[in-house]
């Protein structure tokens, strides 16, 4: 439903730069007049309304290449200019892999630049086996919940909890294929928050997760500044911030219970400890040793 008005105001605003150069043209005649005849109140009252419509198709301007250029400093109060629209041409070229090297040095191109990805990837994620939890004992797994923590695990979900993981949510992160970051739900909360809450808890009462929210974008992040291999490439997910939002509601209700079923000897899920801490302890801890 959203489609058809996104459009619409898409269009309204891409063509900002035939505005600004009307309302550039209006603008310099009006000043013209208005130096004729400095004293004209009629003048005056409509030189101030054409200024103000420019600058605010100046605003919305800079707000579209905001979002193309991704650059902090803008903000700052930079206005537009010859090195800004280069930063912006440069993101869009940066974006596109347009050749890697193969084993033997070559250049791949093409549709052997698609294969050289898929292969290599496919390869280091790994393959499907079957796993037998036939042969499991019982009685591997001693830590359990207890029945109170058990019935507070699966109550159903409130809105306060689900408003909760979706302004926890950080607004500058990637979106997902539906284009929705997390901002345009906290900024429109009080429109879409009721429509949310039913949402996620229909997902986690009937266990059935859409396609359309599911869906993700998988994009490739550069590992360094001029990577020319496939393994100069990772893999990041693009998920969508509703599926994200469901996926906070998961972790908060475990957050609360996780400490009862870890042993303690399992610092690795403190929070705030890293795995790479632990692995530095240890290293340290066997070189005393030795």
């Amino acid at each position: 439903m959203l489609k058809k008005p996104c459009r619409k105001l898409y269009n309204m605003y891409n063509c900002s730069g035939k505005r600004l150069h009307d309302l550039r043209r209006l603008l310099e005649e009006k000043q013209v007049e208005l130096d004729r005849d400095p004293y004209n109140s009629v003048m005056r009252e409509d030189h101030t309304r054409r200024l103000a419509d420019y600058l605010e198709v100046c605003e919305d301007e800079e707000k579209l290449l905001l979002q193309k250029s991704k650059i902090n400093w803008l903000k700052e109060g930079d206005r537009n200019s010859k090195f800004f629209h280069k930063i912006v041409k440069r993101q869009l070229n940066k974006k596109r892999i347009s050749a890697v090297l193969d084993e033997e040095g070559r250049w791949v191109r093409g549709l052997g630049l698609k294969e050289r990805f898929l292969g290599h990837f496919k390869a280091f994620l790994g393959t499907e086996h079957f796993v037998d939890l036939d042969c499991l004992d019982d009685n591997l797994f001693i830590n359990r919940l207890d029945k109170r923590t058990a019935i507070e695990m699966i109550k159903v979900v409130t809105d306060d909890e689900i408003k909760a993981a979706m302004f926890e949510i950080n607004e500058n992160r990637a979106p997902g294929p539906d284009g929705f970051t997390s901002n345009f739900f906290k900024a429109g909360w009080s429109i879409v928050g009721s429509d949310v809450c039913k949402a996620v808890r229909e997902v986690l009462w009937t266990g059935k997760l859409p396609r359309c929210v599911n869906a993700t974008r998988i994009v490739l992040i550069p590992k360094v500044d001029c990577p020319r291999l496939v393994t100069e490439y990772r893999l990041i997910a693009c998920c969508n911030s509703l599926y994200k939002c469901i996926s906070k509601v998961l972790v908060n209700r475990n957050r609360g219970c996780l400490d009862s079923i870890v042993d303690s000897n399992q610092s690795v899920f403190i929070p705030g400890r890293s795995i790479l801490d632990i692995n530095f302890t240890c290293s340290r801890y066997s070189g005393g040793l030795q």
